[in-house]
């Protein structure tokens, strides 16, 4: 009889910790990262810092004809920097499905929302003006990758920290 209770109290310990789900938080805000971007047939690598006021910082590493240009994107609008030239303007002349607008639609919309996290990596998911969407995080909140595919877009994201 001991036996048999040990056994069944040893299951519904066992069940229990099967149904029991880990949920973390999508941590998008005041993150840095680089930024590996394959958008229809380009590739792009970008050094990016978001910082608490969702202000996006996007520096361009490749390709070499694109290296040093500094896009700066938040809620006053977007300033545009390369070689000593600034070019200042709203956020709105950016088209909606342009990298620097998708990203920065993203972090509004995505930053902190809940996933489950019990086997490892989560996934967020939604639409984003018609468009699917898919972030995928690490275990903690951290994001690793964003895939929109109908419009062809794939960021995988690395060395990302909190900053």
């Amino acid at each position: 009889m001991r036996k048999t209770a040990i056994f069944l109290l040893a299951f519904i310990c066992f069940l229990s910790g099967c149904s029991a789900k880990s949920t973390s938080s999508l941590i998008i805000n005041s993150v840095s990262f680089s930024a590996d971007i394959t958008c229809n047939d380009g590739h792009y690598v970008a050094d990016c810092v978001i910082d608490g006021q969702k202000e996006l910082s996007v520096l361009l590493t490749f390709p070499e004809n694109l290296a040093g240009v500094n896009v700066l994107y938040g809620k006053d609008g977007c300033r545009i920097l390369y070689k000593g030239m600034v070019i200042d303007g709203q956020g709105d002349r950016f088209p909606q499905t342009s990298v620097i607008s998708v990203i920065k639609q993203i972090i509004d919309t995505v930053d902190g929302r809940e996933f489950d996290a019990a086997n490892g990596n989560g996934e967020v998911t939604g639409k984003l003006d018609g468009y699917d969407y898919s972030v995928t995080a690490s275990p903690v909140g951290l994001p690793v990758s964003l895939r929109i595919p109908g419009i062809g877009l794939k960021i995988q994201f690395k060395n990302v920290s909190l900053v």
